[in-house]
C-alpha cells in the first residue's frame, strides 16, 4: 500500500491512503516482471540497476534498509533524457549507496505513475522504505539540484517522517517525538504545518524540547519553536529571533518557569 503525504498531494488526501493495482500483470500485458527477491536485493544496487517497477523498490528497500528515489519519465520526453545522460558515476554510485533507485517509464508501468501522482514528466519522487510517498518534484533538476534535493530530505524519509504523520500523538514513543521535532524546520510548509499541529496536542511531552529550540542557531528551528509555543500559549509576545539578543538566558529561565507551572507533568529532560 502506498501513501502519499507530498506537499502537492496532501491537502487532497491527508491521511487517505491508495491500495496497490489489484492485478500482478504489467501494464502492457506482460506478467514476466518479477518482483526482486531479498537475495537479489544486495546484487540489484551494487550492479547500479534501476529497479523498473514499484514492487520491485519497496521488496529491495524492505531487504536494504533504505529509502527511494524514483524517476518517472518516458521515452519521448526530451527533460527525462537529459536527465538520464547526465546522472552518471560517480554521482549516480553516490546517490545509489543511501538511496534504492528506481525508474519508472510512465507508458508501460500506467499504473505506476498514477500511484505516484506523476504529472509533469520526469516526476521526482522520495518513499520511506515502506512506499509512503514523502517528497515530489515534477520537472527537471540539474544534478546538482537533484543532489542537494536528495540530502536535503534524506533524513526525514530515512525515518518515516510521513509515516509518523498518521498516528495519533498520543501514541507516539519518545524517539517518535524526537525525530518529529527534529523536523520541525523543514521546508516543505505543508509537512511542517503537520508536524506543528500534532505537537500541538501533546505539549506535556513536548515543551522543554520547544524551548530548547530557541537556543539553536539555526534560525528556522528558532522560528518553529517559537511558532508552537505560541500555539501553547506562551509568553513569548516580545519575542522576535529575527533580532539579536531577543532570546537570551533570562527567556529561557522566564520559559521554563512558564511551563512548570502550566505543565507540571511535562519531560524535563529535552
Amino acid at each position: 500500500m502506498i501513501k502519499s503525504v507530498s506537499a502537492f498531494v496532501i491537502a487532497s488526501l491527508v491521511w487517505a491512503s491508495c491500495g496497490w493495482c489489484q492485478d500482478n500483470d504489467s501494464d502492457n500485458g506482460n506478467d514476466t516482471d518479477a518482483v526482486v527477491g531479498a537475495s537479489d536485493a544486495t546484487a540489484v544496487q551494487s550492479a547500479g540497476r534501476w529497479a523498473t517497477t514499484l514492487d520491485d523498490a519497496v521488496s529491495v528497500a524492505s531487504e536494504t534498509n533504505k529509502p527511494i528515489f524514483v524517476i518517472v519519465g518516458a521515452e519521448w520526453c526530451v527533460f527525462c533524457k537529459q536527465l538520464e545522460q547526465e546522472l552518471t558515476d560517480p554521482t549516480l554510485s553516490r546517490i545509489g549507496e543511501r538511496w534504492v533507485l528506481a525508474k519508472i517509464d510512465a507508458d508501460d508501468r500506467v499504473s505506476d505513475a498514477r500511484e505516484l501522482r506523476a504529472n509533469g514528466l520526469p516526476s521526482l519522487r522520495l518513499l520511506s522504505r515502506d512506499g509512503i510517498i514523502a517528497y515530489s518534484h515534477d520537472g527537471y533538476l540539474s544534478v546538482a539540484e537533484l543532489e542537494a534535493w536528495l540530502d536535503e530530505n534524506y533524513q526525514a524519509v530515512k525515518s518515516n517522517v510521513p509515516g509518523m504523520l498518521e498516528i495519533k500523538p498520543a501514541d507516539y514513543s519518545d524517539q517518535q517525538i524526537a525525530e518529529l521535532i527534529e523536523f520541525i524546520a523543514t521546508r516543505d510548509v505543508t509537512v511542517r504545518r503537520i508536524i506543528l499541529e500534532r505537537l500541538e496536542q501533546i505539549p506535556q511531552r513536548c515543551v522543554a524540547k520547544a524551548i530548547e529550540l530557541l537556543e539553536s542557531d539555526r534560525l528556522a528551528k528558532q522560528l518553529s519553536a517559537l511558532e508552537l509555543l505560541r500555539r501553547w500559549q506562551a509568553p513569548v509576545e516580545d519575542l522576535d529571533p529575527w533580532i539579536p539578543g531577543s532570546i537570551d538566558q533570562a527567556v529561557i529561565t522566564r520559559l521554563r518557569r512558564w511551563s512548570q507551572e502550566n505543565y507540571p507533568d511535562a519531560q524535563l529532560d529535552a
